[in-house]
C-alpha cells in the first residue's frame, strides 16, 4: 500500500500525533523503523571525531545535501517521500549542528524543513492553529531557535 500526503495533511497528522514518533507510526505502520531508525537515547550527541566539525566544514557539509536533496525530490508533492529521501536523513543524522542551517533555510526561503527540526529536536512549536500554513510555521520555529539560543 502507498502512502501520499500533501504537506498540509502531513501536517496536521504531525501535529495531532502527541509524540514525533507517533507520527511516524501512523504514516508507515512497522515500515518505518526498518527503513529509518530512529536514534535511541543520546545518539544523537555522539561525537565522531573523523567527522567535519569546524562551523565552515558543517556548513559545506549542509549545503551539499540541501542542494543534493533538492535535487533528488524533484516536484514529489508526498511529504512522507521527501524527508525519506537519503539527503534528507543524512541532514537529520547531522543532528543539532544542523539546526542553524535549517532555521536560516526556513528564514530565507521557506521549505519542508519542519520534519527534519522535529526528529533531530523531538520538539513542535507549531501550534494547531498554524497547521498547514508554512509561512507560520517558520517563525514558530524560528521564534523556538531563538527562544533556545540558536544562532545563524
Amino acid at each position: 500500500m502507498q502512502y501520499q500526503f500533501d504537506q498540509i495533511n502531513f501536517s496536521r497528522l504531525l501535529n495531532a500525533a502527541s509524540t514525533v514518533d507517533e507520527a511516524v507510526k501512523t504514516v508507515a505502520g512497522d515500515r518505518l523503523p526498518q527503513v529509518l531508525p530512529r536514534p535511541q537515547g543520546d545518539a544523537m550527541s555522539i561525537k565522531n571525531p573523523a567527522l567535519p566539525r569546524s562551523p565552515a566544514a558543517l556548513e559545506k557539509k549542509f549545503m551539499q545535501l540541501r542542494d543534493e536533496w533538492k535535487a533528488q525530490r524533484g516536484h514529489e508533492p508526498s511529504t512522507a517521500k521527501i524527508v525519506a529521501l537519503p539527503a534528507y536523513q543524512k541532514i537529520i543524522g547531522m543532528g543539532q549542528d544542523a539546526i542553524p542551517f535549517l532555521l536560516r533555510e526556513l528564514e530565507t526561503n521557506v521549505d519542508n524543513w519542519f520534519w527534519a527540526l522535529m526528529m533531530i529536536t523531538d520538539e513542535n512549536p507549531v501550534s494547531e492553529d498554524l497547521r498547514g500554513d508554512g509561512e507560520a510555521m517558520a517563525r514558530a520555529w524560528i521564534q523556538w531557535g531563538k527562544e533556545h539560543g540558536f544562532e545563524w
